[in-house]
């Protein structure tokens, strides 16, 4: 991809939102403008959004723990266990 053609792109977003992700870069080790770029080269890439669009994820969750715990597919640990509890679910993630 050539980059030595460069576009300005000028956006209004809420000034609390821009400090906060100004933030969230700087935390990064990089700036607003980079992560701007970054964002767009992954939209790029993945020829889309790269994270899902769902109407409220928590709620989501909490539906899907809740259809778990009425049908008994629980896990229950005590604190001691919980050793366990990281294991079984890193187990769960790489299956």
């Amino acid at each position: 991809m050539d980059t030595s053609t460069k576009d300005r792109l000028t956006i209004q977003v809420d000034h609390e939102r821009k400090i906060a992700a100004q933030e969230i870069a700087n935390n990064l080790g990089t700036d607003l403008p980079n992560l701007l770029n970054i964002f767009i080269a992954r939209v790029v890439k993945e020829k889309g959004l790269p994270f899902q669009l769902v109407e409220n994820p928590r709620d989501e969750e909490l539906e899907l723990a809740l259809k778990q715990a009425r049908a008994g597919e629980t896990n229950r640990y005590s604190f001691s266990e919980f050793d366990q509890y990281l294991k079984d679910l890193e187990a769960k993630e790489n299956a």
